[in-house]
């Protein structure tokens, strides 16, 4: 009688266990592999990313943060080897200010994009902060080129 309801413990988990297992694989393989966007590598800089996204024109917006107690400068963002000249890059204590970047479109993947900003902080310049964008979005359609407010140097 022992061995018996054994073997129907055993069963009854078993079946359960495949079912969570079959479950969980599916579950993962389709929310799993969605593209997260994100920031990375601002970590302890002056300087950071807030947040950014691809806006309906195939602009790529990007929130600048400042998080010094002094002015900063932006003076240059190297993004894929594109090179655009900030023209009116100031940024108070703890503001944010706002980018768009041309000539990227949807994408199904998620792709990286290593991203360089170049500014000056009260006396201190040539200041770099290098990080990486990560998100479901890919160079393409128009090649980059300046907002209005911006003046877009293709010496990458």
């Amino acid at each position: 009688m022992k061995a018996q309801s054994a073997i129907e413990y055993l069963t009854t988990y078993g079946w359960m266990l495949i079912t969570v297992s079959v479950v969980s694989g599916v579950a993962y393989s389709s929310i799993g592999s969605a593209c997260v966007e994100s920031s990375s590598g601002f970590t302890g800089q002056s300087i950071g990313v807030q947040d950014f996204g691809l806006t309906t024109d195939g602009e790529l917006a990007v929130a600048l943060e400042n998080r010094r107690s002094d002015n900063i400068q932006v003076e240059e963002v190297v993004i894929e080897n594109t090179s655009i000249t900030v023209t009116d890059g100031d940024l108070d204590p703890g503001d944010t200010s706002g980018i768009t970047i041309t000539g990227f479109e949807q994408s199904e993947a998620c792709n990286s994009f290593d991203i360089e900003l170049l500014y000056s902080i009260e006396g201190l310049d040539d200041q770099r902060a290098s990080g990486t964008l990560t998100g479901p979005f890919q160079v393409g359609g128009e090649p980059p080129v300046a907002p209005e407010n911006l003046f877009v140097d293709y010496s990458g």
